[in-house]
C-alpha cells in the first residue's frame, strides 16, 4: 500500500507539466521549423529531442500509474494458452525485430483473472524484448507453457545479458531495476499478479546458458484446483 501510495505520488507530479511541455515544443516546431530548417538543422533536432523524452516519461508515467491502480482479482475460468496468443501477437507487432518461438499446449483451462495475467505476461516480455534491444548477437524470445502434474508451466526465455549474479530476486521488489531506463515497476507488478493468484514466480538462467550464452528465463507456475467434485462432503463420504 505505501509502494502504491508513492507511484500515485510520483505520477500525479510528474505528470501536470509534461502536456505543456510537449505542447510548447510542438508549437515551436510549428511556428518556426520552416524558417530554421534550411539555417540550422539543430533546432528541430533539439525539439524533436524534447517531444521524444516527454513521450518516454509518459510512458514511465503510465507504469507509476498502472502500479498504483493494481486492480483487485475477479476469478473466474479462462484459456491460459489464449491469453499467451493474443499477448505473443502484440507483442510481435512491438517488437518486430525478435524471433519469437512459441510452444504452448491448448487449451491450458486455469482459474484466475485473465486480463491480470495478461498484464503480468506483457510486462514480461517487453522486459525481455527491451534487455535485448542493445545485444549484437543473436535475438530469441521463447514463450512455452504446459501442465506439469498438478501445474500450469510457463516459461519466457530471452538471449538478452541475462539476471544479475548478486540477488535477483531484489529485482522483484519495488523501484530495483538493472536497466538504466527501467522504473523498477515491471517484474513488481508481476510478482503481485501471481502471487495474487497463489503462483510462484522463479528467476533463471536461460535454457542456452549452458552453451555459454546469455540470457534470462521467467517461470510461472499455477495450481490447478483439485478434481474433487464441488460442494461433494467429505463426511458422508466417509459414511
Amino acid at each position: 500500500a505505501a509502494w502504491c501510495d508513492i507511484a500515485r505520488r510520483i505520477a500525479h507530479e510528474i505528470k501536470n507539466p509534461l502536456t505543456p511541455i510537449q505542447l510548447s515544443a510542438e508549437r515551436l516546431q510549428s511556428k518556426f521549423g520552416a524558417h530554421y530548417e534550411e539555417q540550422d538543422a539543430a533546432f528541430r533536432q533539439c525539439t524533436d529531442t524534447i517531444i521524444r523524452q516527454v513521450e518516454d516519461i509518459g510512458r514511465m508515467v503510465d507504469e507509476f500509474s498502472s502500479f498504483a491502480r493494481m486492480p483487485s482479482v475477479v476469478m473466474g475460468e479462462f484459456d491460459l494458452a489464449d491469453v499467451i496468443s493474443q499477448v505473443v501477437l502484440m507483442q510481435r507487432v512491438s517488437a518486430p525485430d525478435v524471433p519469437f518461438v512459441t510452444n504452448v499446449e491448448s487449451p491450458l483451462m486455469m482459474q484466475g483473472d485473465g486480463r491480470l495475467i495478461s498484464q503480468a505476461l506483457i510486462n514480461i516480455i517487453k522486459n525481455a524484448s527491451e534487455a535485448m534491444s542493445n545485444i549484437r548477437g543473436e535475438k530469441r524470445l521463447e514463450v512455452e507453457a504446459h501442465k506439469s502434474g498438478s501445474a500450469i508451466v510457463l516459461r519466457i526465455s530471452d538471449t538478452g545479458p541475462g539476471w544479475p549474479d548478486d540477488d535477483r530476486y531484489a529485482l522483484l521488489e519495488p523501484y530495483k531495476t538493472s536497466r538504466e531506463a527501467g522504473t523498477g515497476l515491471g517484474l513488481s507488478i508481476v510478482k503481485k499478479v501471481i502471487d495474487d493468484h497463489g503462483g510462484k514466480l522463479v528467476l533463471q538462467d536461460a535454457p542456452w546458458c549452458a552453451d555459454g550464452k546469455t540470457g534470462a528465463t521467467v517461470q510461472l507456475e499455477f495450481r490447478l484446483p483439485d478434481n474433487e467434485t464441488v460442494g461433494q462432503s467429505k463426511v458422508l463420504e466417509e459414511l
